[in-house]
């Protein structure tokens, strides 16, 4: 019987998140569509703001001559939209939720009017990208936190989404899947858009970073057709993206434990009177995330370290006394034949296209063909 134990430490620590929020491009979202009248003609140099409802931070753009506009680089997040032209009625939606590398489409339609009028929507954004051919699956913050998660590996939940096929282990390098067909091996993963992973000898990738399910907001797969901004990848990308600090405070605490003294035997074991072998993990931690100046600065500090211990059990086999003096006169297979054993240094062709070697005689290795490491 022999016990081995486990210890690992995994702390992550992000600040400064600036107002205009410098988010790796793979994994911010773009807001585009046009402006019009009631009759459909379009509105040229409408102002346009998109304002995140959690750090109140804003971006604001002017339609073109078509009436077209598009606001790039917005984390992921809850908005509202406001739109104001002259001789119309001051517009704004609100309920609008943006997923990582979502290309949402809202069309804003204004009404005649003074500017004081206000016309509020709530709606979230069109779910069907118009703009976009890549094939991808969105898994949120709320099914990472709220499913079941053996070990709390975040990315479990590839299973989720359609096409996947394969293993989602939990030590390094274990994360070997396939999207949509494709090799084993030939995927990527990013967090908040840099690379979780790594290249292997054989030029497949692996990962390395194993994010704390409380601090993840949600992550996208892209299957096929994604954007040539993703590299490193020729089988899918698993697009991940931390939470990001708000104007108010939020935290959580946890600790998930599992012990062998509260699991039952099984029905062979408790026959036999063996013991169910030890086991004990525990995991815990914890995320806060808030303003350090408001609307401006913001961070988010997550921890969480793992403990593990657990009992394991080998049966193996080790030479004989007379084995280990290069007697093998004693050495019989399971069926009662005499092992053989041949002198490397005879071999020879039988003239038949194979070779042949000559036995020791009686089977015993001479002291002087020995290995001097062998016999210390």
């Amino acid at each position: 019987m022999s016990f081995s134990s486990r210890r690992s430490l995994q702390a992550l620590l992000f600040a400064a998140v600036l107002p205009t929020p410098f988010y790796a491009q793979s994994v911010t979202a773009t807001v585009t569509g046009t402006v019009h009248d009631p009759s459909g003609a379009l509105i040229q140099n409408a102002s346009v703001t998109v304002t995140d409802l959690g750090t109140n931070t804003s971006q604001t753009v002017t339609a073109n001559k078509d009436g077209e506009y598009t606001v790039v680089n917005l984390a992921p997040s809850s908005y509202q939209i406001e739109v104001d032209a002259a001789g119309f009625q001051h517009y704004k939606q609100r309920g609008i939720t943006l997923n990582v590398s979502q290309n949402a489409r809202i069309d804003v339609g204004l009404l005649p009017g003074a500017a004081s009028s206000v016309v509020t929507v709530e709606a979230d954004a069109n779910a069907i990208d118009t703009t976009d051919v890549t094939i991808s699956s969105v898994v949120t913050g709320s099914e990472i936190r709220n499913l079941p998660l053996n070990s709390r590996n975040p990315y479990s939940l590839i299973a989720l989404t359609p096409g996947f096929a394969g293993s989602v282990g939990n030590n390094y390098n274990s994360v070997g899947y396939s999207i949509n067909g494709t090799r084993q091996g030939y995927t990527d993963v990013l967090v908040d858009g840099i690379p979780g992973g790594f290249p292997t000898v054989n030029g497949n990738s692996g990962v390395g970073v194993f994010p704390s399910v409380d601090a993840i907001n949600q992550f996208r797969v892209l299957g096929q057709n994604y954007p040539a901004e993703f590299g490193r990848s020729l089988g899918g990308i698993l697009n991940t993206a931390f939470k990001s600090g708000t104007n108010r405070f939020h935290g959580t605490l946890f600790e998930f434990a599992r012990n062998s003294a509260l699991d039952a035997n099984d029905y062979f074991s408790n026959r036999n009177k063996r013991a169910l072998p030890t086991f004990q993990r525990n995991q815990f931690g914890g995320v806060l995330n808030g303003p350090i100046l408001r609307d401006k600065l913001f961070f988010l500090v997550s921890a969480e370290l793992l403990r593990a211990s657990q009992a394991t059990q080998t049966t193996a086999s080790v030479p004989t006394l007379l084995q280990r003096q290069g007697d093998f006169s004693q050495t019989f297979t399971s069926a009662g034949a005499l092992v053989q054993i041949y002198d490397p240094f005879t071999t020879r062709s039988n003239g038949s296209g194979g070779y042949v070697r000559t036995p020791f005689a009686g089977n015993v290795i001479p002291k002087a063909r020995q290995s001097r490491v062998a016999q210390t």
